[in-house]
């Protein structure tokens, strides 16, 4: 039988342990815990479901020997006063071992493990942020059923993987031998173990490999991020360099723009005052009073008359500086210039 339900994208990656040597936990997580006495589960469990509580999570504890439903409930009231409370309201279930397996009935490993996943999705449904679970495994008696449940162990931290699933599991080690302990070490992602007052946190070889190779993974991953930020920096200086010199030559490009428009400017200024003191006009004037002078002198010089040829020509044999019509002609072609000049 297969499991396939839908899992919730949890809001917060992690979840309060309530346990100081753990911190917060990943959602998903399948923890167990190695004790030795009554004292130690209490003062183990008391702050987990305490944490779970107060993180509005739906609880469930499975007790068994040495620690039944009723005692279970009076040592976590002395943490959680208003324990009625999240009885009262089904937030918290605190039930015997033999109460529960009545209820679940004679289930397969897979039907189990569903309905772990059923309880949370109702929970989930119900409003709550996740499901925190825990169980002692003291009721187990033989070695075939410490063999079924290793069974059902070893699958449990894959199906509750990125589900909104806390489990802690509580082993009694008067009540497990060597062989047995390591498997249940194997069987989750890590082990506590409370002596004389003091933690021990055992991970499981297998995760702890995985956590070095991630380790060197984001190590790797890091180096590669500053190499890639190092050429990007480089690039990016290399561009600024280039906008620069783009600017610079544009700068360049606008000066001789405005150099170049200001010499246009000072050609039309020329070409106007060209213009104003010689225009096509006067041009045409002075060529026009030329011809008429020349035309005079071929008609005077046609009619045989030397000496009035002579002075219309300018040039009376030895009289030297007489003015004749020629010269005249000249002289009121200059002045008409002078004078549009003036203007």
């Amino acid at each position: 039988m297969q499991i396939f339900q839908p899992v919730r994208e949890p809001t917060l990656a992690h979840a309060p342990s309530g346990i100081s040597c753990c911190g917060d936990l990943q959602w998903g997580a399948h923890f167990c815990h190695l004790y030795e006495t009554r004292e130690d589960l209490v003062e183990t469990l008391g702050p987990f479901f305490e944490a779970g509580l107060f993180n509005n999570e739906r609880c469930l504890w499975v007790t068994s020997e040495p620690l039944n439903a009723s005692e279970a409930t009076a040592a976590l009231a002395e943490r959680v006063p208003n324990l009625q409370r999240y009885l009262d309201s089904g937030q918290i279930h605190i039930v015997d071992y033999s109460d529960w397996y009545t209820r679940i009935g004679n289930l397969s490993t897979d039907a189990v493990l569903q309905a772990w996943i059923d309880a949370e999705q109702q929970a989930l449904a119900e409003g709550f942020d996740g499901l925190r679970v825990t169980g002692n495994v003291t009721f187990i008696k033989s070695r075939e059923e410490w063999y079924e449940f290793e069974k059902y162990e070893a699958r449990v931290t894959e199906t509750f993987a990125g589900r909104r699933i806390i489990a802690l599991c509580s082993y009694h080690l008067g009540m497990t031998n060597g062989n047995e302990v390591l498997g249940v070490v194997r069987n989750h992602q890590f082990a506590l173990a409370r002596r004389e007052g003091e933690w021990d946190v055992i991970e499981n070889s297998a995760i702890k490999l995985a956590k070095q190779e991630l380790h060197k993974a984001n190590l790797e991953l890091e180096r590669r991020v500053a190499e890639r930020t190092a050429e990007l920096s480089n690039a990016l200086r290399t561009v600024e360099a280039q906008k620069q010199e783009l600017e610079s030559a544009l700068r360049k490009q606008d000066e001789s723009q405005l150099q170049l428009e200001a010499e246009l400017s000072d050609a039309r200024l020329l070409r106007d005052i060209s213009a104003a003191l010689i225009d096509e006009e006067a041009v045409d004037g002075l060529y026009k009073k030329l011809v008429d002078a020349a035309a005079l002198l071929r008609e005077h010089a046609a009619s045989g008359s030397g000496a009035r040829g002579a002075q219309i020509a300018g040039h009376p044999g030895t009289q030297r500086g007489s003015r004749g019509i020629l010269g005249m002609g000249f002289a009121r072609a200059g002045n008409d210039l002078r004078a549009r000049a003036a203007q």
